[in-house]
């Protein structure tokens, strides 16, 4: 450094990257102003040919509803309870038959034991059991209800259970009378039940019955419930008898 006319003269060094930084700044600077000037320009002489300006774009707000509340129902189907019906059920009377009596038939009586006798039941009449048993003169005696509605004590010894009716005999229609038929002559046995060897006796072609009113089957044949002319109560073949 040197002094000159009272002056310090100083050494200044130039730094490349700073003057390149510059001219890029100048440049556009340049540029920039060169843009203006076009677009100026281009302004004024629209103006000048009465150009329309351009269109502004229009931007409409509109308001968009908010959704509705979705209100989701849920059915719940609630089964009723299911009541049972109750089925009538008709009891069916035990019944018994008279048995063992050697065709001789047996005495219905007012009491157990040495009581009065009502009537004389016949072999194989059946009778309706009453549910009491009494132990009489060393003997066991049922109280029972025969058809025509005497009720009194038989000796058990000369009573058979009988199968109850739904045990595979169908009420019929009661009354009128039968008579046995198509036998060629050989008559037919009436018996204390609705099987074949239940043999109790003989009648002819011809002989009247009366119809008690119960069918039954037994053996592969239908039977039917009959009193005979002697009393006996019992049962014949169907195909044996006709309307009396």
């Amino acid at each position: 450094m040197e002094a000159s006319g009272g002056f310090e003269r100083r050494d200044v060094a130039i730094n490349p990257v700073q003057i390149f930084l510059f001219l890029i700044v100048i440049g556009m600077l340049a540029y920039g102003y060169t843009l203006w000037q076009e677009d100026r320009i281009q302004f004024e002489r629209d103006q000048m040919l009465g150009a329309p300006p351009l269109a502004q774009p229009t931007v409409r707000v509109e308001a968009v509803p908010a959704p509705a509340e979705v209100q989701v129902i849920v059915a719940t189907v609630v089964a009723a309870p299911v009541v049972p019906t109750a089925v009538p059920v008709t009891a069916v009377p035990a019944r018994f038959r008279v048995a063992n009596t050697g065709a001789a038939g047996v005495n219905i009586r007012e009491s157990a034991g040495t009581g009065t006798p009502l009537k004389v039941l016949a072999e194989g009449t059946v009778l309706e059991d009453l549910g009491e048993q009494v132990q009489a003169n060393g003997a066991t005696w049922q109280k029972v209800k025969e058809s025509g509605g005497a009720t009194g004590y038989v000796a058990s010894q000369f009573l058979a259970r009988e199968a109850p009716l739904a045990a595979g005999a169908t009420p019929a229609a009661t009354g009128g009378r039968l008579k046995v038929a198509n036998t060629g002559g050989d008559g037919v046995f009436l018996r204390t039940a609705p099987r074949l060897a239940e043999r109790l006796s003989a009648w002819p072609d011809g002989a009247v019955m009366e119809n008690l009113g119960e069918e039954a089957s037994g053996d592969g044949l239908t039977w039917r419930k009959v009193k005979a002319p002697n009393g006996q109560v019992g049962y014949i073949p169907s195909q044996w008898l006709a309307p009396g």
